[in-house]
């Protein structure tokens, strides 16, 4: 990739772009060339409201390739799909809409992001206490590392966490032990909150979790 979507892709999408880097070199076949295109592609291209024309426009510029291998096919379909949810939903829809049963990267959030809120979701944040009771669906494993190791969604519904502690995640990872977190944190480190998919979802950030509230309650 250039140094400029590499840029893009760290400060503004807020995503790894080793991850991107690392399935390049593996299914690229040796076009690196076509990733460092397609990514100026994307960069430069003006999306305003019209998805469909923008994939229509991609898929043009692709076929000019010819034939590509599987692999090299879904990592340009993940790369185009992640410019295509940021440049006409902002950062929130990427990480609301990213992929989790993929190997697609999920964004770390490291700003507030109420300006993207609906006005549904700023009212309901509005009406948050300064300290927030959360819930989180995960692992033993990630339950017993550092705080600020801890994932970054969790919810406000509890029936949520468990949802995604004992069904959604159960095939993924069925070899690890899931467990639902409990905490309290500061509403000054709450970068959002959407009721996306009735997930009444926090994005936080870890820093701002009440040490001592942390708790396996289930």
């Amino acid at each position: 990739m250039t140094l400029n979507v590499r840029n893009f892709i760290i400060n503004e999408m807020c995503v790894d772009v080793e991850v991107y880097q690392k399935r390049i070199s593996l299914y690229s076949d040796g076009l690196d060339y076509i990733f460092e295109e397609v990514g100026d592609y994307l960069l430069n291209y003006e999306i305003l409201t019209d998805r469909e024309q923008f994939i229509e426009d991609v898929c043009k510029f692709i076929d000019k390739y010819g034939v590509l291998s599987e692999e090299t096919y879904e990592t340009l379909h993940i790369l185009i799909r992640a410019f295509k949810i940021y440049k006409t939903g902002g950062l929130l829809e990427l990480y609301l809409y990213n992929e989790s049963e993929s190997w697609e990267p999920l964004p770390k959030i490291t700003k507030n992001l109420y300006h993207l809120m609906t006005e549904s979701d700023k009212k309901t944040f509005n009406n948050l206490p300064d300290i927030v009771e959360i819930y989180r669906g995960t692992s033993i494993i990630e339950s017993e590392g550092n705080i600020l190791d801890f994932g970054q969604s969790w919810s406000l519904d509890i029936e949520k966490a468990r949802y995604f502690a004992y069904e959604l995640e159960q095939e993924e990872d069925k070899n690890l032990d899931r467990i639902v977190l409990k905490c309290e944190v500061f509403k000054s480190h709450i970068y959002a909150f959407s009721h996306h998919q009735s997930e009444e979802l926090c994005i936080i950030n870890p820093k701002g979790i009440i040490t001592d509230s942390v708790k396996v309650i289930e």
